[in-house]
């Protein structure tokens, strides 16, 4: 790594995620090169790597990468979930086992047993256990719930109401602008239900360059 000027291979693959997250796949792939190039064994940029091989539709490439990832680190959730989320839960016992008891293990930090219960969940899903998978999902959800109250994160409806409120009445006068003299665009509208894959579906659509999610 290279402490001296910030660009370590943990920080560039934290920052290819983010890129991920607003969808720049180039900008992504540009950090994630540069950090495999200082740790080609950092388990942070290969599971990243594995996330945006999956977004461009490349699974064999992300199974790969999520695979590296597992063998440098088993306890690696991020590659877990990919692996889940590529096979639509249709993962193999001794997978789904591995899943399972880094689940149930309290020494892994809470963020990644939240992750990990929701992979789970997928998993049992997909073995038509209905009722154990929506156990693991409530694990899951009860986990993200309390991380996001140790973060001061909550759901406060009025305030998001009078947001919204503000945001409606500063735009209802606005001109409206020359979109109209072009061809109007088409809106896709995904809807699914929860952990069906539809942020996965919006993510791949986005990718393509005539599309704007």
């Amino acid at each position: 790594s290279r402490p001296e000027d910030g660009r370590d291979a943990e920080t560039l693959a934290t920052l290819a995620r983010l890129h991920l997250a607003v969808l720049d796949y180039e900008a992504a792939g540009s950090a994630l090169a540069e950090s495999e190039a200082i740790d080609p064994g950092c388990t942070h940029m290969l599971s990243t790597r594995a996330i945006l091989a999956m977004y461009r539709g490349e699974f064999a490439r992300a199974e790969q990468s999520a695979r590296r990832s597992l063998a440098i680190d088993p306890r690696d959730a991020a590659a877990w979930k990919v692996l889940v989320q590529l096979r639509g839960g249709r993962v193999d016992t001794a997978d789904a086992a591995s899943i399972a008891r880094l689940e149930a293990d309290d020494s892994v930090p809470q963020r990644d047993r939240a992750t990990l219960a929701y992979a789970l969940g997928d998993c049992l899903y997909a073995q038509g256990e209905a009722g154990a998978a929506f156990a693991a999902w409530s694990r899951a959800n009860a986990r993200s719930a309390e991380l996001a109250r140790a973060e001061g994160l909550r759901d406060d409806a009025p305030t998001r109401e009078r947001e919204i409120d503000a945001i409606i009445r500063g735009f209802a006068a606005a001109p409206a602008d020359d979109a109209t003299a072009h061809a109007p665009a088409l809106p896709v509208f995904i809807v699914g239900l929860p952990r069906s894959g539809t942020p996965l579906l919006e993510a791949a659509l986005g990718a393509h360059s005539r599309v704007l999610a």
